[in-house]
């Protein structure tokens, strides 16, 4: 047992994890596919301005991801990263979060 285990009171690693990390973790645990959509969102030209509603990035996702697809759109995204890694860091948070909220409205109208 590590002596932050001990502190803590935990008894295990895992529960550490839990206790300590619990939003970082289920961010982590996004789907392969809301990753690609974010990615396509992040390469897209919509901004945060445009986002009326689900339906726009829905679109907007759907048509570049038909356009350029996966690859393509993780290649702009690691470009824009390489360029200007400030802007990007943040407009990659944005679009996690933006697909995040249209998972969750989507789930809810089914």
């Amino acid at each position: 047992m590590s002596a932050l285990t001990a502190t803590r009171g935990f008894t295990d690693a895992g529960a550490q994890l839990k206790h300590g990390m619990g939003e970082e973790v289920k961010e982590m645990q996004e789907s392969a596919d809301d990753v690609t959509r974010a990615e396509a969102l992040f390469a897209s030209d919509l901004q945060a301005a445009d986002v009326k509603d689900t339906e726009v990035v829905d679109r907007t996702v759907t048509d570049l991801l038909r356009q350029d697809g996966p690859r393509g759109c993780s290649a702009r995204m690691a470009y824009e990263f390489g360029e200007h890694p400030d802007l990007a860091a943040e407009r990659m948070r944005w679009a996690r979060r933006v697909v995040r909220q249209s998972v969750g409205t989507n789930e809810t109208r089914r």
